[in-house]
């Protein structure tokens, strides 16, 4: 049987940076880690849209990204003999 443990929790907001050359728009992203687990999907789209005001440029889009370590709990359980007990 396999787990997922999350393992990080991230807030990305991705705004317009400017214009290349061509005129097309440049994207870049701003990165926020340790974000609390228990924050409402209201709480982190208003602190991703306060951050688009703070930066006085157009917000692309905000998200939220987690991150999972899948282990195997089979595997990380010793071998048990009829003689062992689980208790």
């Amino acid at each position: 049987m396999v787990e997922a443990i999350e393992t990080s929790l991230y807030l990305i907001v991705k705004y317009k940076a400017g214009l290349d050359k061509e005129g097309k728009d440049i994207f870049k992203n701003l990165v926020f880690r340790n974000i609390n687990p228990d924050s409402s999907y209201e709480d982190l789209y208003a602190v991703g849209d306060k951050i688009g005001r703070a930066l006085g440029t157009q917000i692309y889009s905000i998200s939220k990204e987690n991150t999972h370590e899948l282990i195997n709990i089979y595997k990380n359980i010793k071998s048990l003999k009829c003689s062992d007990s689980l208790i």
